[in-house]
């Protein structure tokens, strides 16, 4: 929702710029933390783990409303905007997909867009690769997955660049999180991998080994290897 909010223009009382609202936190119920306010609401585990995996959100959506009824208390903020946001939610089919970025190699006779896929069970990035004369599927899949935290892709995922062998999936840095073999694409295949590391410092090159981990989530483990070949 914190994308979706953005066309309400929405303004704060400039001590928060985003909510937080955590299940089960064993905060008190209101907490300040810096330019975020954070809520902690009641979480029912057996009521999780029978909607875990599932397309039924109802839960999901309680934990949300309680959530928003609590910071509303304390700054004012009307249950219209979140009402709007679930109405917006309810006609998109429970779905949060919203588009990245879309790039037009003319050079290259591709059109190349990634997307982003939200549910209540992960994030993952959804590429996809289009020949622009003629027009067609070239090659498309998830390229990158991660657990349902914001924080761990938010800044992940920002543009597409390419040279003559590779498109580049680039970061807000920016620099490449994973590249796309061209040839495999104009073959009809989605070829992957993450890109090599452009840090010599220790801690830069840590940070970005995280951020490679997060992004590689299976959905039970993380894996540290996926370079994966996919059939279009």
């Amino acid at each position: 929702m914190s994308k979706a909010v953005r066309k309400y223009k929405y303004e704060t009382d400039g001590t928060y710029n985003m909510i937080s609202i955590v299940a089960g936190g064993a905060r008190s119920p209101y907490q300040g933390c810096n330019d975020f306010i954070e809520v902690s609401v009641p979480f029912v585990p057996e009521r999780y783990e029978a909607v875990k995996g599932t397309d039924d959100v109802r839960y999901y959506l309680e934990l949300l409303t309680e959530g928003f009824k609590i910071a509303s208390q304390f700054k004012g903020i009307p249950m219209s905007l979140f009402e709007n946001l679930l109405e917006d939610f309810k006609d998109a089919g429970y779905k949060n997909r919203y588009r990245i970025k879309s790039r037009l190699f003319k050079g290259l006779n591709i059109k190349a867009t990634i997307e982003g896929r939200f549910t209540t069970n992960d994030f993952s990035l959804h590429f996809s690769a289009y020949s622009i004369s003629p027009k067609r599927l070239l090659s498309e899949g998830i390229v990158a997955r991660s657990q349902p935290d914001e924080i761990l892709f938010q800044h992940c995922f920002k543009d597409i660049t390419a040279d003559e062998e590779w498109l580049y999936i680039m970061d807000f840095i920016p620099k490449p999180l994973i590249r796309i073999r061209i040839a495999d694409l104009k073959k009809g295949t989605l070829y992957y991998e993450h890109a090599e590391c452009p840090y010599s410092q220790t801690n830069l090159q840590e940070a970005f080994n995280q951020t490679i981990t997060n992004i590689s989530y299976s959905g039970t483990n993380l894996e540290k290897d996926i370079r994966i070949e996919k059939q279009g």
